[in-house]
């Protein structure tokens, strides 16, 4: 067989069915751009796209040496549970690794990164993954450096990213490696992708994590009813019709959480859903969830979100 494209992409049974297409129109904007729009000249990329492991045994190096690219978008999500899917993909595990091994550059988003991590790939390497996997992750591949509120991560020939949808930011870093990082830089103005890469703290929502658990999603309700005041956790057992310490361990079990942080974090989350729907100043959304000193509000909102209110509103509130 000959050389193979520079971009093989390893599209696997559960991934999402725009990542494959998406690639291959961030190549062609990569080719249009790369043959002088942007100023300077670039060898045009190729992109194959396959289905099965078998079929990417020829991943690796081209003849001059340079290594072929193996990108796997996300694939495994299943109602968010990751590691009971990794079985069903066991010749792609070994097929990413063997190619890896032949000296290909290998890129994983989202899940995937988990097929990458299974064959070894991860082992003392910096990583990211998507934040709601991420536990899952480090409880797995303890020989992995993960690497939490990254959106990309580049080590070796190894390049990883978070979210199901940054399959561009994971072509345009492999473009980056294989081309130069100014065509990268170049496609991204281009399409209008925006790179900058906002920590995935930002975007952690521990109420989408086993949301319909009837415990959590009550008690969440609770919380929430009682606002602007903040029930303590004695009243909000009891609202539930729990003994104070049976729903400490049931909260504790169900959202790896205690009853504080709990609240705290169901208060926070209303805040974030205000800043981006309504024009309140900060301070009266600080009353709405709470919290009487805007202080405090500001330092518990950047604690949780990474961020300060203001910022945030400005980031992800309705520009109208």
């Amino acid at each position: 067989m000959g050389n193979p494209a520079d971009i093989v992409v390893l599209s696997l049974e559960g991934r999402l069915p725009s990542s494959a297409p998406a690639l291959q129109d961030l190549v062609s904007i990569a080719n249009y751009v790369g043959a002088g729009v942007g100023g300077d000249r670039y060898a045009a990329l190729t992109v194959e796209i396959v289905t099965d492991p078998a079929g990417i045994g020829h991943v690796g190096r081209a003849a001059d040496g340079t290594p072929t690219a193996l990108v796997v978008p996300g694939c495994l999500t299943d109602g968010g549970e990751v590691e009971p899917q990794i079985p069903r993909h066991r010749t792609a595990v070994a097929a990413i690794a063997a190619a890896h091994r032949r000296g290909a550059l290998v890129a994983a988003s989202c899940s995937a990164v988990f097929l990458a991590a299974e064959g070894g790939l991860a082992d003392g390497r910096r990583v990211t993954t998507t934040w709601w996997a991420q536990d899952a992750f480090e409880r797995r591949y303890r020989q992995a450096v993960l690497v939490r509120d990254a959106m990309l991560v580049e080590d070796d020939r190894l390049v990883t990213a978070a979210g199901p949808f940054s399959v561009l930011e994971l072509g345009l870093a492999v473009m980056g490696r294989l081309r130069s990082p100014a065509l990268a830089s170049q496609v991204a103005r281009y399409a209008l992708v925006d790179r900058a890469f906002t920590p995935q703290s930002v975007f952690r929502d521990p109420a989408l994590l086993r949301a319909g658990t009837p415990l959590l999603f009550r008690a969440r309700a609770a919380v929430l009813a009682a606002l602007p005041e903040v029930p303590s956790v004695a009243a909000l057992a009891a609202s539930l019709g729990l003994a104070e310490r049976t729903f400490q361990r049931r909260l504790l079990a169900e959202a790896g959480q205690a009853p504080k942080p709990f609240i705290d974090g169901v208060r926070i989350a209303k805040a974030r859903e205000l800043l981006e729907t309504s024009s309140r100043a900060v301070k009266e959304v600080a009353q709405a969830v709470g919290y009487a000193e805007e202080t405090a509000f500001r330092r518990r909102f950047g604690e949780l979100v990474g961020m300060s209110p203001r910022q945030y509103a400005k980031r992800f509130g309705d520009p109208r």
